[in-house]
């Protein structure tokens, strides 16, 4: 796990698949039990099985501040996602509405859920996959995976939304690859990017990003 910034408020980090970003489990290693400092707060969260940039405070007043930023969208947060090829058009907006199944920890397309939006750009195609970046504002549960999934671009690995077979590693083909914000204590403007995988299909990605 990378630190790709810290100052006295908050950590970002570069999260690996695989890795929670808290858990109950005392012999589980997560984001929080790397980073080892208490105490730590929670700003948002990625699925475990996802990879990329994670915030976390150092205090009470930061996750506060970090938190109402998030709820106002006032963070820009960027995605980048491997999925079925031949499907994706070049540009388009998403926005449907969403319900959470928590039995089945899974997220639905259903009329009667919240409001959930995304915009996608095809950055390129690969021999058997396109990939996109991906810009969200709200942060409801699982929306990138299931709206893609729903408009027929499971995206790699992600067996519970659609996609034909799992990834060696049961990671999926997702990355919270950068955070736009000014900072609330200290005013200053971030643009933080999270280092791809290296592997091949992330890095046959990563020629398109410039």
């Amino acid at each position: 796990m990378d630190i790709l910034f810290e100052d006295s408020s908050i950590y970002v980090v570069n999260k690996p698949p695989g890795l929670p970003v808290d858990t109950r489990n005392l012999n589980e290693e997560s984001v929080l039990s790397l980073l080892g400092q208490k105490p730590l707060y929670v700003v948002h969260r990625i699925d475990q099985v996802v990879s990329g940039i994670v915030v976390v405070a150092k205090s009470s007043k930061a996750a506060r501040l970090f938190s109402l930023m998030f709820q106002d969208h006032a963070i820009k947060k960027s995605y980048l996602a491997i999925v079925k090829k031949n499907v994706a058009k070049e540009i388009d907006i998403l926005q449907y509405k969403l319900v959470r199944n928590g039995k089945l920890k899974k997220a639905f397309v259903n009329d009667k859920g919240k409001p959930a939006s995304l915009e996608y750009t095809k950055l390129g195609a690969m021999d058997h996959f396109d990939c996109l970046e991906v810009k969200i504002k709200e942060g409801r549960f699982h929306m990138i995976r299931c709206i893609l999934s729903y408009k027929g671009m499971p995206i790699k690995g992600d067996i519970k939304y659609g996609a034909r077979r799992k990834n060696s590693d049961r990671s999926i083909d997702l990355h919270a690859y950068k955070l736009s914000f000014t900072h609330p204590l200290t005013k200053e403007i971030h643009n933080i990017i999270a280092p791809l995988r290296q592997n091949n299909i992330w890095q046959a990605c990563s020629a398109f990003l410039g």
